[in-house]
């Protein structure tokens, strides 16, 4: 297995990765040098961690609320549909258990996601009332998902990341930035000089 080293900076980290991760929340993006094709298993809690440092700088040094809010609510609605698709998987399983330690195994994974459970109320009744809660778990989707599309455009507009690019584009006369190699730091300092150029 080789030694996977993680982005851990703007510096570091390509302006199209950090626009993977922010937009898709693939981690895998934050392994140097990984070519898209090959297969990886990365560590979560390295990758959150290193995420977390990237994503507070690039809040920093970028002063466009919009970008800011943009790439915020869609990680809490990403978060959001992960939980939730995690919670009606373990429900899935959890019905069919009838070992009492692996049981509460289920219960203490419940708890973690924020939704404890009663064992001595039976498996079935539990696993139902789990269900009922994740409907209303889609009422906050819903709410989520109405205010990214707020953020995004009445029309499905381009993404921040898609429209400093354009504009990178339309102010040089050409697209001659490479993206994959440009680091976010670097590519925050672009957009500003062109903004500023427009003034």
């Amino acid at each position: 297995m080789k030694n996977i080293r993680y982005h851990r900076n703007c510096d570091e980290i390509s302006i199209y990765s950090f626009n993977k991760v922010s937009e898709d929340g693939d981690y895998r993006h934050l392994v140097k040098d990984w070519d898209e094709y090959e297969e990886i298993e990365i560590d979560e809690i390295v990758c959150e961690n290193n995420w977390k440092v990237i994503f507070d700088e690039y809040c920093r040094l970028t002063d466009d609320n919009k970008i800011i809010m943009f790439y915020e609510v869609h990680q809490d609605l990403m978060k959001m549909k992960i939980k939730q698709y995690s919670i009606y998987k373990l429900i899935e399983v959890f019905i069919t258990v009838t070992d009492d330690d692996i049981m509460i195994k289920f219960a203490d994974m419940f708890e973690k996601f924020g939704y404890p459970i009663d064992l001595k109320k039976g498996i079935m009744p539990e696993a139902q009332r789990l269900t009922n809660r994740m409907k209303f778990y889609q009422n906050a989707i819903n709410v989520k998902e109405k205010e990214y599309n707020d953020l995004r455009g009445e029309e499905g507009e381009a993404t921040p990341f898609l429209q400093q690019d354009v504009s990178i584009e339309k102010h040089t006369g050409r697209n001659n930035i490479d993206i994959k190699k440009t680091s976010a730091k670097k590519w925050i300092y672009i957009v500003k000089s062109v903004e500023n150029g427009r003034k």
